[in-house]
């Protein structure tokens, strides 16, 4: 008697589904029940156990967490029951990305005038968020994989909910690692200096003491920060250590399909995928309120279009190298990821450290890290326009060699 093969990818694919659906679901309602908790109490708990802006805004994240995860789950759980699932696929056809331009800038200018309203702020200012992050990584992706082959649905959003919830999971845990790893040796240079240790012993006590609100806990470490010890390591672990693990990461859905026969394009549309679901979840975990909110998500466009780039790279390369055993294509690829996002990271950290020291006062400490600072934004701007054409070329060459194969007629032996 003959019995249908179990997909077991499939069945991991649903079970890492439900299970992520579930914990975001769990953190979504302790987040809000926090939040009405602080309402509740009133401002004199907001410090301790959070303001209920950011709390809210947490909640709505988990909640939107759990909604972008349920494709994928249902996809992987009708190819298990061997049932014709709905095909969201040629929806996307019907998304125009050029129309939610002038949205997107409404959007900025409303949620910036509603994060200063507290009441109205609490229960809108959540949606404004997950939209604000949401469409601008919603249109650069249809701009970059349009007319490009998708694959299955279950394979498209699968990919997604990897680069949404699995590879961010493990880059926290590596990070978190070489982090710790820093900071040990952090604290063994502190212990040989005891001048250095009696200054962090007293910051520590007065942070305990005053309970400082964020602005001046920054002001008060910024010596701290621009001091050049701090400058190269935290170059060294955001500029290098980080993208070396992020470039690895953000394609992880790929390495499961090492054994699927498809093109190079795909590979490049997968992997694109795969980056822009990074790019959204690292987004939507950033919160914060008012004119800093809205300078944030202008920002985050640039960090999205980079992840999007360099994750479709790999994605490109890693089916390259499968076919045709092209391993040194993928370690130039890989290079190249890893510099642009090591790129973006240090032009990115060489602004903030400028805009601390200049804010509060202080000297940088080589002359060379003050011009850096200043030309940063330029950089910044220079760096996402330049990435976003080459996307766009990406997606036309793509297209061109995907004709060009149907075109050319198979050799009959």
């Amino acid at each position: 008697m003959k019995t249908d093969r179990v997909n077991w990818l499939s069945v991991l694919q649903f079970g890492l589904g439900a299970l992520s659906i579930l914990i975001s679901w769990i953190g979504a309602l302790i987040f809000f029940t926090v939040g009405l908790f602080s309402i509740i109490s009133g401002k004199g708990v907001h410090a301790a156990v959070g303001d209920p802006l950011r709390l809210f805004t947490m909640a709505a994240v988990y909640i939107a967490i759990a909604v972008l995860t349920f494709p994928s789950t249902y996809y992987a759980l009708w190819r298990v029951l061997n049932l014709q699932a709905f095909d969201l696929r040629p929806l996307l056809n019907r998304v125009k990305p050029t129309f939610w331009i002038t949205p997107f800038i409404l959007l900025l200018l409303v949620g910036y005038w509603i994060s200063s309203h507290s009441a109205l702020a609490w229960f809108v200012f959540p949606l404004m968020h997950l939209l604000a992050v949401g469409l601008p990584v919603t249109c650069i992706l249809i701009f970059t994989i349009r007319s490009l082959p998708l694959g299955s649905a279950q394979r498209i959003w699968g990919i997604f909910t990897s680069g949404l919830l699995l590879a961010p999971s493990m880059a926290f845990v590596f990070e978190g690692l070489v982090g710790v790893g820093f900071l040990v040796c952090f604290v063994l240079v502190i212990s040989r200096d005891p001048n250095l240790l009696d200054q962090l012993s007293s910051l520590a006590e007065w942070m305990q003491k005053a309970n400082p609100t964020p602005e001046l806990l920054v002001e008060r470490i910024t010596p701290w920060l621009v001091h050049p010890a701090v400058i190269l390591s935290a170059l060294l672990m955001i500029a290098v250590v980080v993208p070396m693990l992020e470039e690895g990461l953000k394609p992880i859905g790929l390495y499961f399909l090492t054994k699927k026969r498809i093109s190079p394009a795909a590979g490049f549309v997968l992997g694109v995928i795969s980056g822009g679901a990074y790019a959204m979840v690292e987004s939507l975990m950033l919160v914060s309120a008012g004119q800093q909110w809205v300078y944030m998500m202008v920002a985050r466009i640039g960090t999205a279009i980079i992840h999007i780039f360099t994750s479709g790279l790999i994605g490109w390369a890693l089916v390259q190298a499968r076919n045709k055993r092209g391993y040194a294509r993928l370690g130039l690829s890989y290079f190249a990821s890893v510099s642009i996002h090591g790129m973006w990271n240090a032009l990115t950290l060489f602004s903030t450290f400028f805009y601390l020291a200049i804010r509060n006062g202080f000297t940088l400490p080589y002359d060379i890290i003050y011009r850096l600072g200043l030309s940063a934004p330029f950089g910044l701007v220079f760096l996402a326009i330049g990435t976003f054409i080459i996307l766009l070329k990406a997606n036309r060459l793509m297209g061109h060699f995907r004709e060009r194969k149907i075109q050319t007629p198979v050799q009959q032996p």
